[in-house]
């Protein structure tokens, strides 16, 4: 017999017409499940009359007296008649041979009872609006294939709720986002998350297009390769994942209209699932606005923490927010500021866009890069006043790459510190340290370089500094040897009371002020703690060496200003560590961190240039120091006080007084402020050393005579420059001459 299956057929619903292959089929499974169970009946397409909840319209293939079947299940029928596919009924199943509710004399272009009975069922659910007619939109999609797709994708499953009259609106918007807008606001107020789900802009011969569709539309679609092959990470930790898709059927639509106008019509307002009572946990809803996320970009460039971020975005709306959303969105960030670049091209990039001073260096056979060198503008101008002492440390654990960092700081004469430069560096190695100190070389002019380094007292780093400044005097830190001699000093005592003698008898033998005194200190020491004599043996082979580096006898004669320790830079490297929140960071968020962190210091350091110069506190009021108010720094006056204080048990005796300050720190020692108050006379400006009168974050322009600028000096010097080297021969022997006339 001829399988009339495979004819499309019209159905007719009052006020609409409906095509759909979908639905010709239900009809024909129908009739083919009755010509199996009586061949005698003609095989004639009419559908029996059914109501809406015994169809599962999911189910490919059914099994008799089961309520639901996967999609990928198949029946013993299936298998018996070639793979035709039978009906599933729910409540009631077809008597074999009972053909009461078949038409055999309707023609294929008649209507059932049951067609008209099932079109009656879907118009109660708000599947089909037969009020409308879809043929008439003009441009749009097939009606019917948007039909047919939701009643394909329709769950049965829970409460079906009916939003339609709360979407009914005769509104005009004047964009598409305000349409948008409005359709998700009133989704959150019926605790529906309404979603963009087909859009299309407006183009030469075609309108735009806009349909909006709930959260739990569709069906889940693996985007993954069948070919991809897990690998180690996919298995030891795999991604939980999930899908909200069931199918939901609820469908708006944006109507355009002239002037870039919109009106929504609704074309589904129905949901096949039950509503939350809450939204809380709707990734969609959580996400942040406009505002919200200028806030977040705002509070991310200052170094915020994502648990900050969220909680100021928290109290200034309380909206769904979540600490995923927020984690999101500075990954979007990211990747926008990113651009594609690699690590280090991203902060190359904003060292150039911020003008910093930088070089860096390659690996010659991978070109990867190696080392970078940058110095801020403006830390370089405060270099460039205060250069006399520098402070060198580095650090590790800052980033994911293992590379460790470096950092140079000077002081300022408010005693506060700035960085001249951030290294990062591959190894500490003495190759490394000759090209970082070499870079930080060029920074300064012959006249300006350092004269003071403080550092560690690592080998290689101590060796590049003799090489690199050869002019200049290192210092081992204080705060370094003494906390190195306790913890290795520690083990050969029993009791922390004696040790704790022991630590303060050694901090008294570096404190001696005289060659002689250390001496004879030193012996008194060695006796004290003979029955030590491990102790004893590592003092003098690790630091007694090197005592010239630390101890007062003999750096009181270096103008070091009172920067003998490193501990505060240490403490810099834990405030870094603390905002970097992670050893694993990116160079670029190293570079943010400590681009926003030198911002604050050079603010500080401003704020303290100002303070000194416009005010005097009232212990500074002192008839030795009317000159100095104004015109040094606080930090000065401060020591000056100490000293002032301490020269009334002095006199005039310079073997008492010790001379410290004068030597170290270049201000007047105890014996000369009391010859200045016995003279009746104040402290003169002119004994306090440059560094102290440097309330200027842009140094003072260097001196320079009327000779300096002699036309002839300028053509002598561009000549040499083009000389060859036989020219400038003749040349040194001209100006040989001219000096010795």
């Amino acid at each position: 017999m001829r399988n009339r299956s495979s004819k499309k057929k019209k159905i007719q619903c009052p006020g609409k017409k409906l095509h759909s292959k979908r639905l010709v089929n239900l009809l024909n499974m129908r009739k083919i499940d009755v010509f199996l169970a009586d061949p005698s009946v003609p095989f004639v397409p009419v559908e029996p009359p059914v109501d809406w909840d015994t169809i599962s319209i999911e189910v490919q293939d059914t099994v008799p007296n089961t309520k639901r079947l996967r999609h990928d299940a198949k029946s013993d029928s299936d298998h018996d008649n070639g793979g035709l596919q039978q009906p599933f009924l729910r409540n009631n199943q077809m008597n074999e041979g009972d053909d009461s509710s078949v038409s055999r004399d309707s023609s294929a272009g008649d209507v059932s009872s049951g067609e008209q009975q099932l079109c009656e069922d879907w118009t109660k659910i708000g599947v089909l609006d037969c009020n409308q007619d879809d043929n008439k939109e003009k441009g749009a999609v097939g009606s019917e294939h948007m039909e047919a797709s939701m009643v394909k994708n329709m769950d049965t499953r829970g409460k079906k709720v009916d939003l339609t009259q709360c979407f009914m609106s005769d509104q005009v918007f004047d964009s598409r986002d305000a349409l948008i807008e409005w359709c998700q606001e009133v989704g959150r107020k019926n605790m529906s998350v309404v979603v963009i789900s087909k859009s299309r802009k407006p183009a030469q011969g075609r309108v735009a297009r806009l349909e909006l569709g709930c959260e739990r539309g569709g069906v889940y679609r693996n985007h993954k390769k069948k070919t991809d092959t897990p690998t180690l990470k996919d298995l030891t930790k795999k991604r939980e994942s999930g899908t909200r898709k069931c199918g939901c059927p609820f469908t708006l639509k944006g109507v355009w209209m002239a002037g870039d106008k919109w009106k929504v019509r609704v074309h589904c307002g129905a949901h096949n699932h039950e509503l939350p009572e809450t939204l809380v946990g709707h990734s969609y809803v959580a996400r942040l606005k406009e505002k919200e996320k200028q806030i977040l970009v705002d509070l991310t460039k200052s170094g915020a923490r994502p648990r900050q971020v969220l909680s100021t975005l928290k109290q200034r709306s309380k909206e769904n927010m979540s600490m995923r959303a927020t984690y999101n969105a500075r990954a979007t960030l990211k990747l926008i500021e990113i651009e594609g670049k690699s690590a280090m091209q991203q902060v190359l990039g904003l060292l150039s866009k911020h003008h910093y001073v930088e070089w860096h260096r390659r690996d010659k056979e991978t070109d990867a890069l190696k080392d970078i060198f940058w110095t801020h503008p403006e830390s370089l101008q405060l270099a460039l006043g205060s250069h006399s002492v520098l402070m060198v440390d580095c650090t590790y654990k800052t980033n994911r790459f293992g590379s460790l960092l470096l950092r140079i700081v000077g002081v300022t004469s408010t005693g506060k510190l700035f960085t001249v430069a951030f290294i990062f560096m591959e190894a500490e190695t003495e190759y490394h340290y000759t090209w970082a100190l070499t870079r930080l070389k060029r920074l300064f002019s012959p006249n300006t370089l350092p004269s003071i380094f403080v550092t560690d007292g690592g080998i290689a780093l101590v060796n590049v500094i003799s090489t690199v400044f050869p002019q200049a005097e290192w210092l081992l830190c204080s705060s370094h040897v003494l906390k190195n001699v306790s913890e290795n000093c520690k083990q050969f005592f029993e009791s922390d009371d004696e040790f704790e003698i022991f630590l303060k008898e050694w901090t008294n033998l570096t404190q001696v002020r005289t060659k002689d005194e250390y001496a004879e200190a030193f012996c008194d020491f060695v006796l004290t703690w003979t029955s030590y004599p491990g102790c004893i043996q590592y003092l003098r082979d690790t630091w007694l060496r090197h005592k010239e580096r630390f101890v007062l006898a003999w750096t009181k004669f270096i103008k070091h200003f009172g920067n003998t320790a490193i501990n505060r830079v240490g403490n810099y490297h834990a405030k870094l560590k603390s905002q970097l929140g992670s050893s694993a960071s990116t160079f670029s968020t190293c570079w943010t961190t400590m681009h926003q962190m030198i911002c604050n210091e050079l603010v500080d350091i401003k704020a303290s240039f100002e303070k000194s110069l416009i005010s005097v506190p009232h212990e500074y009021l002192l008839p030795a120091f009317k000159e100095l108010g104004g015109y040094v720094s606080h930090r000065a006056m401060e020591l000056l006080l100490l000293e002032h204080n301490r020269s009334e048990g002095v006199g005039i005796d310079v073997g008492v007084c010790g001379c410290v300050l004068r030597l170290s720190y270049g201000l007047p020692c105890a014996h000369e402020i009391v010859q200045y108050c016995r003279n009746g006379t104040g402290i003169p400006l002119s004994e306090i050393d440059p560094q102290w009168k440097l309330l200027s974050a842009v140094p003072m322009p260097e001196e320079h005579s009327e000779f300096d600028y002699l036309p002839q000096l300028i053509l002598v010097r561009e000549r040499w420059e083009k000389a060859s080297k036989s020219e400038r021969e003749l040349m040194q022997k001209k100006l040989s001459e001219i000096a010795c006339f």
